[in-house]
């Protein structure tokens, strides 16, 4: 008959826990690096023309404030998917669409730029005397076309899975609430926008229906910046955690949508020559809150943003058990 001699108990030691420096870097993913070297590509992008023309070191910095915020607002999107790495340590396990909608936000704007920058370098070396702009009828302004089309459905997607995201971070305001200010906002860029479009449109032509498609891909991009927008407005009062990120994020968001708002201001205060000063106003406050809203979203996603998220629980449908025919 066996019998236990001799009972030991093994202790596995874990390795202690990066901190500082190294947990931010044991945070990141080849994903997260890629966005912090596009981020990087962006700003020398956007600063090639300054650099280029002398400006830097001979224009005052105030003349120049006006591009480096552009190009730290545009390096603040790109950062996007890393900061989410550093700030939400594992986020592409407990909210995926959150990290896939800041990756499909970052690709698109990586798109958009270096699709500006093909542009111009077409421009410049094969079409000088174009006059700035792709005539749409040839087949090269014909594939532009084509392609900022695609960015946006890029644009367009990400925007709709960071909403989602969001929800299942739990910022889950009235649905009431997000139909009346997406639609307010369509309504509002229709009522501007639509006698402009209609009185040069000629849908004979296939230009004439690529302006329909790009806008009304535009109006869907508003809509869901506003659904986007009012989930993080809503984190503050729902008191979500970590409160400081929901807070950064919330004045993101107001920015954002503030953005969207004036926008249709700025056309109808434009068709009248009395409100030309007014309209120059409000275009640049326009132009200070696309500065400041995506670096605050930044800023929240560096702080958790999304933390908060609860693991999703699978559970197995009740069973019953039914006996017919019973026996000892």
């Amino acid at each position: 008959m066996a019998h236990l001699v001799h009972r030991s108990v093994a202790v596995r030691r874990g390795r202690p826990e990066p901190k500082g420096l190294d947990s931010i870097l044991a945070c990141m993913t080849p994903v997260g690096w890629l966005s912090v070297l596009a981020a990087v590509g962006i700003v020398v992008a956007d600063l090639r023309p300054l650099v280029e023309s002398g400006a830097l070191g001979v224009v005052p910095w105030t003349s120049l404030a006006g591009p480096l915020a552009g190009a730290f607002a545009d390096a603040a999107l790109m950062l996007m998917p890393a900061a989410l790495l550093i700030g939400f340590p594992g986020v592409w396990h407990r909210n995926r669409w959150l990290y896939r909608g800041a990756i499909l936000l970052a690709g698109a704007q990586f798109a958009r730029v270096l699709l500006d920058v093909l542009q111009t370098w077409i421009l410049e070396a094969l079409s000088p005397g174009s006059g700035g702009g792709i005539d749409p009828s040839t087949l090269e302004g014909l594939a532009f076309a084509v392609l900022s089309l695609s960015i946006g459905l890029v644009s367009i997607a990400g925007a709709w899975s960071f909403a989602d995201g969001l929800s299942d971070a739990g910022a889950r305001p009235p649905r009431l609430l997000i139909g009346l200010v997406a639609a307010g906002l369509v309504a509002a860029m229709l009522a501007v926008y639509w006698p402009f479009l209609t009185s040069s449109l000629d849908l004979s032509q296939v230009v004439g229906w690529l302006n329909i498609l790009g806008f009304t891909l535009s109006m869907l991009l508003i809509a869901l910046y506003g659904v986007l927008a009012v989930r993080l407005m809503a984190g503050p009062f729902m008191r979500l955690v970590p409160r400081g990120a929901w807070v950064a994020g919330a004045l993101g968001g107001l920015a954002l949508l503030a953005q969207r708002t004036l926008s249709p201001l700025v056309v109808w205060l434009m068709s009248s020559p009395e409100q030309a000063e007014l309209a120059t106003q409000v275009s640049a406050a326009i132009g200070l809150l696309g500065y400041v809203a995506w670096p605050l979203i930044l800023v929240s996603a560096l702080l958790g943003l999304g933390r908060g998220t609860r693991r999703r629980r699978v559970r197995s449908p009740l069973m019953r058990l039914y006996v017919v025919s019973p026996t000892d």
